[in-house]
């Protein structure tokens, strides 16, 4: 059988979702496939004599790791909400947990960097996770922090914390296992998330937006800078920066594209309206966003005019988004980590069944 052809009536079985085929009607069980066309919604139900499954983003599998973030280092994706998860991805189609911590609080985002997990662990602070054995993750240091720890960056020996409503703090990690606090300084609203760029960290805010410190001095950092916009909606959940542009998930107000080659002076060169963006990664030329219905790929090749390429729902409303080469991992709460194939991110098209 060809593999654009589609029996009457057949199935695509995995570990955590059933797709279901008819020819001239597609029904996604847990709406799991993506909507039909660049304009149209998300939805549940796509009427067409076939559908191409290989050409379009679309859900290949999913494991039961519970999480609010992922990060990826290797081949391990680490997921982590009341727990650490440990995921072996060497073949990503098929994940498989390996290893798991329970955390003292419920974490809020990730990051690793030479053999350990820094999680930013709500009202627990920073949790510090050996992760050298994949089986045996296990906490080595914590430090506990003024605010509530939702973002956490890692450069060279320092961690960078988005505290909640105590802004932004920096933490030396010369002994990973020892974690000490070195300075702060409190942003206007409230301190979602943050990426540090040389020697700026560009913080979502919040309802204020984009806030910029310069970290050089990491006892002393100063804002210097900041973007906050009157477009209905704006709320800084998330950033990240490449290339000389900081992409801040902007909530009801959808994606904007930030020139801070200034970081003093940052402005929106580009903007993609789709709304309830909450969570956004970089890859290549390309963008990843979540919002409450699922996963959307944007290229921002040209930063005043990011375009959609394609997008899929997810089973839950997810919370955080990696990705390594073909493939988007998303977290999306209690029912996991899902792995998106975006070998090719278009909206599915039409073809024309066989036999």
């Amino acid at each position: 059988m060809s593999p654009r052809t589609r029996p009457a009536m057949g199935s695509l079985q995995s570990s955590s979702a059933t797709l279901l085929y008819r020819i001239g009607r597609v029904v996604a069980l847990a709406g799991l496939l993506p909507g039909c066309t660049q304009d149209a919604p998300l939805a549940p139900e796509l009427t067409a004599s076939c559908f191409e499954l290989g050409d379009y983003v679309h859900l290949v599998n999913r494991v039961d790791s519970g999480g609010e973030a992922v990060a990826i280092a290797g081949s391990h994706a680490y997921v982590v909400g009341a727990s650490l998860h440990v995921v072996d991805i060497s073949n990503p189609d098929q994940p498989v947990v390996v290893g798991r911590v329970v955390l003292p609080s419920d974490a809020h985002d990730v990051a690793v960097h030479d053999g350990y997990a820094y999680v930013a662990d709500g009202g627990a602070g920073l949790q510090v996770v050996d992760i050298s054995v994949s089986a045996s993750p296990r906490i080595v240091g914590s430090a506990n922090t003024p605010g509530d720890a939702y973002g956490v960056a890692v450069v060279d020996n320092y961690v960078y914390l988005a505290d909640g409503p105590q802004g932004l703090l920096v933490l030396g990690i010369s002994s990973p296992t020892r974690p000490v606090i070195l300075g702060n300084i409190d942003t206007p609203g409230w301190a979602y998330d943050l990426a540090v760029d040389g020697r700026y960290a560009f913080v979502a805010d919040g309802s204020s937006g984009l806030q910029v410190a310069n970290v050089a001095n990491p006892s002393f950092p100063t804002i210097v800078g900041n973007l906050r916009l009157i477009t209905p909606g704006f709320f800084a959940w998330e950033v990240v920066t490449a290339r000389g542009r900081a992409y801040v998930a902007g909530g009801a107000a959808g994606l904007k594209v930030v020139d801070i080659a200034d970081p003093g002076r940052p402005y929106v060169v580009g903007a993609h309206a789709r709304s309830g963006a909450t969570n956004v990664a970089i890859a290549g030329s390309n963008a990843y966003i979540t919002s409450s219905v699922g996963l959307e790929v944007v290229d921002i090749s040209r930063s005043a005019a990011p375009a959609i390429l394609g997008r899929t729902a997810t089973s839950a409303e997810p919370s955080g988004v990696a990705v390594a080469g073909a493939r988007a991992f998303v977290a999306v709460g209690q029912a996991g980590m899902e792995v998106v194939d975006i070998t090719t991110p278009a909206s599915p098209g039409e073809c024309t069944p066989e036999g």
